[in-house]
């Protein structure tokens, strides 16, 4: 019997690196993505309350288009190309595996990129920024998704603190 092993005539093998080292990389450029970076914007609906509580007139003087594009960081690329590594790395044999470890680390770069992007795509969007004066000369700023027909010079209402049109 060999020592330290559980099983009587069982011989204990080291792992392989050719295994381990991938699982390793793998493991730990997972673990690097555990906190996603993201930007924030809040943007409601209707504007929140505020602490008057009072109707007031104004004129809309000024509508802003804000766009809320997201631009791809890179990380997509990278993640795939070592995630396409690992895997290259694991089909190709002998004098083949360095080849198929970059051919996967190319092609998990690009499907990274792609998937990157058509994501950042999807989270864009973009909303209006009214400005208002108000009848006693205050500014003040509402933000929407859709105007239903507000246009600069319309006529606003404001009643405790929701802007309407009039």
């Amino acid at each position: 019997m060999q020592r330290g092993s559980a099983v009587p005539g069982a011989i204990a093998r080291k792992p392989s690196r050719g295994v381990l080292t991938p699982l390793l990389v793998l493991t730990l450029s997972l673990a690097g993505c555990a906190v996603p970076v993201t930007t924030t914007t809040h943007i409601y609906d209707a504007p929140a309350p505020v602490a008057y509580s009072g109707v007031e007139y104004g004129t809309v003087r000024a509508i802003d288009v804000v766009d809320t594009t997201e631009a791809p960081t890179g990380g997509g690329a990278v993640l795939g190309g070592l995630i396409g590594g690992v895997i290259g790395n694991g089909i190709g044999y002998g004098a083949g595996r360095g080849a198929a470890t970059v051919l996967g680390a190319f092609g998990g770069a690009l499907v990274g990129n792609n998937i990157e992007q058509r994501q950042a795509a999807a989270n864009s969007r973009h909303y209006y920024r009214v400005v208002v004066q108000l009848d006693s000369g205050v500014m003040r700023t509402f933000q929407y998704y859709d105007l239903n027909g507000l246009h600069v010079g319309a006529r606003v209402k404001l009643d405790h603190g929701i802007l309407g049109w009039t």
